[in-house]
């Protein structure tokens, strides 16, 4: 039984072999890996039938047939209610997942970023840019959502959904400060730009 005891915290013992954490936000080398991640936020809404569904369905450039299996986005019923499905969810969980990386772009450039670089600004303007297209498309489809502006610590579910007014003010004032900060011209290609 002891022998069962010590080889179990042997098999227990682990080796942390990575070394990135949420701690390399706080570097500019870590700021601008997050900064190229960001951009896999603009793809969502090109990925998957869903997709689809939430920007195409219904419009005059894409209507379903009347085979019936797709007919909710041609009438807008209740099944675009988020707790079906039909890429609702997935629409919240991926502009709030971009928001939260805008967030900790925004506040850590400014903490943790050398305000002589020469892309300095542009990291600032990602953050910005980001961070208001997401409540864009949120509002578009929710009305007034939770507006979260700094970086979530820890685990918190208790959020105040604010009006679609103060939706749009906020995204304003970001689209804003992002056209201030951009540059004219791309440093690098695929970038954004005022």
């Amino acid at each position: 039984m002891v022998l069962s005891i010590t080889s179990c915290q042997n098999f227990l013992d682990e080796e942390l072999i990575t070394t990135e954490s949420t701690q390399m936000f706080e570097t500019q080398e870590g700021l601008d890996k997050l900064s190229i991640g960001i951009y896999q936020n603009l793809e969502f809404h090109f990925n998957y039938e869903w997709a689809y569904t939430i920007w195409q369905y219904g419009t005059d450039e894409m209507a379903v047939g009347n085979d019936g299996a797709q007919e909710p986005y041609n009438s807008y019923t209740s099944a675009f209610d988020p707790a079906r499905g039909n890429g609702m969810a997935n629409l919240w969980d991926n502009m709030y997942s971009g928001i939260s990386s805008a967030n900790i772009l925004v506040k850590n450039v400014q903490g943790f970023y050398d305000k002589n670089s020469a892309t300095y600004n542009t990291r600032l303007g990602e953050g910005y840019f980001f961070r208001a297209h997401n409540y864009f498309r949120l509002v578009q489809q929710f009305g007034g959502v939770p507006l979260i502006l700094e970086p979530v610590v820890g685990a918190n579910t208790d959020f105040v959904r604010n009006t679609a007014e103060e939706t749009y003010d906020q995204i304003i004032k970001d689209f804003t400060e992002a056209y201030n900060l951009l540059p004219d011209a791309p440093a690098q290609p695929g970038r954004l730009t005022k």
